[in-house]
């Protein structure tokens, strides 16, 4: 019974591409937040700009996220889903910036000509750890911004917008379950 405890703990563990760390999470570690519904005006349309969620996420160790959401308003306009900007903010620090019109530091999936139309636009897991997960238990913050700073842009009408963590186990438990594996083989 412990071999097939342990070779379902490893089984659960996900690897993605892109990530120096490879980029290891567990799915049944990810918080699912439901972030509803919101408005995104431009600037020069003078209406709501930014909108930010505050969180405080669990104690595991974060290495990533996934997003998707509903947008309307934008066809048969100017504007695109990609011009969404989304930065993350880590104890009120900004830690990574995803799409937008101008200054895009990391590309939506959708990112561009593709997403003119409204629809439903999502975000694969996206790695955004580097080297080392990001520790839990701190305060995020998460800012959307309608980055076209024009009048010719739409107004984004955002709905069923959810954002995921991706976590890997903490230090702690990934040494509990290495000994735990230790332990099914001396037992063999």
């Amino acid at each position: 019974m412990k071999k097939t405890m342990v070779s379902a703990a490893t089984a659960a563990l996900v690897i993605t591409s892109g990530s120096a760390m490879a980029g290891a999470y567990d799915p049944s570690l990810d918080v699912v937040l439901d972030l509803g519904s919101f408005s995104l005006n431009s600037v020069p349309n003078g209406g709501v700009t930014t909108v930010t969620f505050d969180i405080r996420e669990g104690p595991s160790d974060v290495v990533g996220f996934s997003f998707s959401g509903t947008v309307a308003g934008i066809g048969d306009n100017a504007s695109w889903a990609s011009d969404l900007q989304m930065v993350l903010f880590l104890e009120g620090d900004a830690i990574y910036s995803i799409g937008g019109f101008s200054g895009v530091e990391n590309e939506w999936d959708f990112q561009g000509f593709g997403s003119n139309d409204d629809g439903t636009y999502t975000q694969a897991p996206t790695i955004i750890a580097g080297d080392a997960p990001v520790p839990g238990g701190l305060a995020w913050a998460i800012q959307f911004t309608n980055d076209w700073d024009s009048t010719s842009a739409a107004t984004m009408e955002w709905s069923d917008v959810t954002f995921t963590i991706h976590r890997v186990p903490g230090p702690g438990a990934l040494a509990l379950l290495g000994l735990a594996g230790l332990a099914t083989r001396r037992r063999r």
